[in-house]
């Protein structure tokens, strides 16, 4: 016999288990081009959409990137839901211009 936070806890497990994605290789001059447009996009004020991969999903991202720190590797977004985002570079895959 099962208790319900069992159960619960089997539920969620075999959810992830079967929607998590593989994080996708990325070329270095790919991940270049990508970073190049996403300082053009924090010097000229543009929304933008970010692709990123967290644990084992990709998710998007839509804001302004506000910062860039290129030290401790990560960029600073404000989010249309009105707060600021943390993003490590590791965890970026993709990036699109919105008009």
């Amino acid at each position: 016999m099962m208790m319900p936070e069992h159960v619960a806890m089997l539920k969620d497990y075999l959810k992830n288990e079967y929607e998590a994605e593989e994080k996708p290789i990325m070329d270095e001059q790919v991940m270049e081009q990508i970073f190049m447009s996403i300082e053009e996009s924090c010097e000229q004020h543009q929304t933008i959409d970010l692709h990123v991969h967290e644990k084992i999903k990709r998710e998007k991202i839509r804001g302004r990137v506000t910062y860039i720190h290129f030290l401790d590797r990560y960029i600073l977004m404000d989010t249309e839901q009105l707060f600021k985002r943390k993003i490590k570079f590791e965890d970026v895959v993709g990036m699109e211009f919105v008009e």
